[in-house]
């Protein structure tokens, strides 16, 4: 991978990330960190991608979307190719409820940064799952949770 003018844009700091022309660069990238834990020391949270996020940070449907919003498939896998150091980066902006009332699912949380390419500046924006782990039910019937993890599930980049 070439370096390029790519930058990431962090709290009054630029960044340089490394290029990734197409998805089978980025998906090279994505294998060196899969199941690695990935702290947001801003946000104090810890994430991982597994082989299904790495499948649909570097779908079909999510370079669409960063096509739809102007934006190159180089771009993209850029972006994609570096999602670890734009996680590391990136400022948790909401969280919200599944609508899909997925009881493993307890919420789904975005984070954004900035993004210098060569000719406009991007938002990087994440998808991060917040899933639970049910242990066995107590004599109540009840279940508790014996683990919670938060997996980066989706990228695209917008205006």
């Amino acid at each position: 991978m070439e370096r390029e003018q790519y930058l990431i844009v962090s709290c009054h700091e630029t960044i340089p990330i490394e290029t990734a022309k197409t998805r089978e660069a980025a998906e090279v990238r994505l294998d060196a960190i899969q199941g690695k834990l990935l702290l947001n020391e801003k946000e104090n949270i810890t994430a991982t991608i597994g082989m299904k996020q790495k499948g649909e940070l570097s779908s079909n449907k999510a370079l669409a979307m960063s096509k739809k919003n102007g934006f190159t498939a180089q771009e993209h896998f850029t972006a994609v190719a570096n999602v670890e150091a734009v996680f590391l980066n990136a400022k948790l902006t909401s969280t919200r409820p599944d609508n899909k009332q997925d009881k493993h699912l307890l919420d789904i949380k975005y984070f954004e940064v900035l993004l210098q390419l060569p000719t406009q500046m991007a938002r990087a924006v994440l998808t991060v799952k917040h899933t639970a782990e049910y242990g066995h039910k107590d004599a109540s019937g009840k279940q508790s949770i014996v683990k919670t993890e938060h997996k980066i599930y989706f990228l695209k980049l917008c205006n």
